[in-house]
């Protein structure tokens, strides 16, 4: 019996020994997972802060080309402006500078 108990222990000891290294291959793989995951993630937020840096200028651009549209003055009835000599002096003296530097320049 004793040749018997020191076989199986001595298989169950190798089994032991294969298990434990096929568990440390698993948690290696975790870990490398993980670390991928995380450099996928920073990847992605790192392009979209770059996208929004550089589009950034053309979006405040935008929105203040919204805002001075929205502070122009109303048209009349029907929808159409006054042709009266009186629209440039309603127009905001930011915007009367800025298309006089605009028609210089060209």
């Amino acid at each position: 019996m004793e040749t018997e108990e020191k076989k199986i222990l001595e298989e169950n000891l190798e089994i032991s020994k294969e298990s434990l290294k096929i568990l440390k291959g698993i948690r290696r793989a975790n870990r490398l997972n993980m670390a991928f995951k995380i450099l996928y993630w920073l990847v992605i937020l790192g392009a979209v802060a770059g996208v929004y840096y550089f589009v950034e200028p053309y979006i405040k651009s935008a929105m203040g080309a919204i805002q001075q549209v929205q502070q122009a003055p109303p048209g009349n009835q029907n929808g159409t402006q006054d042709s009266s000599p009186d629209l440039l002096k309603n127009l905001p003296s930011d915007l009367l500078k800025q298309l006089q530097n605009f028609f210089k320049t060209k």
